[in-house]
Formats: C-alpha cells, structure tokens, sequence
C-alpha cells in the first residue's frame, strides 16, 4: 500500500463532502459529520466588522436535526451540554426570540477549527437529545400504546388525525384531530412505573398551558388526556395533587378504555 497516496486519496474525498448555501451576508457549511437522527451538521458563518462568528442557526433549539427536546431524562441530557459547552468553549446568544450556540474568532486562520469545534458541539448535544435513557421496558410500552392509540384514531379520523402534532416550535402534543379548521388536542399518559406515568402529566400540563399563551388557542375546540389503564404505572395509583391539576388544563380526561368517548367529545365542538 502506497500511504501517502492512500492518505491524500482519504483527505480528498472526505474534504470533498462538505457543501455550503449561501443565505445573503452568511455562509452556511453543511459538513459530513451525521448525527444520530441521520442528518449532517450544519454551522452558519458571518462576520461582524473584524470579527468571524460560527453559529449552530439556532438550529439546535429549533430540533432542525428532528431531535427531541422534550427528554424524559432533562438532567442527565442539561449535565452532558454543559460538559459540551466547557470543553468546546462555546457560548450562547438569544436574539429575535432564539437562542444560538456559537464560537468567535478575528483570525482566519483558527477558523477552520472554530468551525471544526462547534461542529462537534452540535453532533455531541443533539446526539445526546436523541439517545434515550429509559428503562426499554418503558420505551416498549410507551411506543405500544402510542401507535395501538394513534392507530385507533387514525381509523376513524383518516387525514383529520395527525400524531406528534407540532403547531409552534417547542409544543409537541401526542396528537390532534382536525375538524373543521378546529383542534382538539391529544396527550397520551402511560408508564410501567410510577414516575413515568408522573412525567406524562406534567408534560401534558405544561403543554396545556402554553397553548393558553398562544393565539392558536382560539381554535383550541377540546384537550384531551388519555390514560393507559392497563399500565402498572396508572394501577400504582395517579397522585391526586397531580391529577387535580391536570383537570385545571384539560378539558377530558379518559381512559383507555373509555377512549371511545373520544368520538362524542369531537362531534360536540
């Protein structure tokens, strides 16, 4: 084997799988690195007098990678970022309602490792977002009764149905059901554990919540909870504080086997 011809044959074709796209004064940089979700990193240049700025586009927060930031495990995910940011250097930025990861330099010539670092940044975070640190035991009965509730749905309501409905960046709801330019929003509860069946709620509550805030809530017809009775979780016992609270935000709250009701709750509104 020839080595140094071996290796600018490598140097080559690996330089030769970036790409960029031009958006006006910034430079995007689409580089091979591959996140989990299947998608290559990109990192967005500008300049700023005689300052270079890398940033991620805010990507990262906008779950442009098709990430979710919704993890049942936030403080494992928060303490794994923070490690990221110290070891990169990277720094943060909120401007027009986003927030941004980035990196500065006012040499050319470090810019391709500012480049190289923030790319590795943002591959390390969001392929932390996309693992999951769940008990598969867990996973295996939420993705079942996610797909037996969403198919169930999705008999009856065809087009009308739509699973991980997002209608605004960071508000991700089980599902929703369309009627008439009208939603009745979808959260589903389940969990061999108790504290899973905990987590639900409160996502759901706080889902509830910040679609109160928003001005889709005028065509909020109905928001409902289903709850999988058959789970070990729900049997353990729903606290009562907790299920107080959710009936603050939700206007029905069913279970799996009363998900039929669901049909009646939609003709109403």
């Amino acid at each position: 084997m020839n080595k140094s011809a071996t290796y600018d044959i490598i140097k080559r074709d690996f330089c030769n799988l970036f790409s960029f796209k031009s958006h006006g004064d910034t430079l995007e940089i689409i580089t091979p690195l591959t996140t989990l979700t299947d998608k290559f990193v990109s990192v967005f240049l500008t300049q700023r007098g005689s300052k270079l700025i890398v940033t991620d586009g805010g990507y990262i927060l906008k779950e442009i990678y098709e990430h979710s930031l919704l993890h049942l495990d936030s403080d494992i995910v928060n303490v794994t970022i923070d490690r990221y940011k110290d070891f990169y250097k990277v720094k943060e930025k909120e401007a027009s309602g986003d927030k941004f990861y980035y990196q500065s330099t006012d040499r050319i010539e470090l810019l391709s490792s500012v480049v190289f670092q923030l790319a590795h940044f943002i591959l390390g975070v969001v392929n932390s977002y996309s693992l999951d640190y769940r008990e598969k035991k867990e996973i295996d009965e939420k993705d079942r009764f996610k797909s037996e509730t969403n198919s169930f749905l999705q008999e009856h309501y065809q087009d009308s149905f739509e699973k991980n409905f997002k209608p605004v960046k960071g508000l991700r709801y089980s599902g929703v059901i369309k009627i008439d330019n009208k939603l009745n929003l979808l959260e589903y509860v389940t969990g061999h554990k108790r504290r899973y069946i905990e987590q639900d709620i409160r996502k759901a509550i706080i889902n509830f919540q910040l679609i109160q805030n928003n001005p889709l809530r005028e065509m909020v017809s109905s928001k409902i909870v289903i709850f999988n009775d058959e789970s070990a979780g729900y049997q353990a016992g729903v606290p009562p504080i907790l299920h107080d609270y959710l009936q603050e935000y939700a206007s029905d709250i069913l279970t799996r086997t009363q998900r039929n009701k669901v049909f009646e709750i939609v003709s109403l509104n």
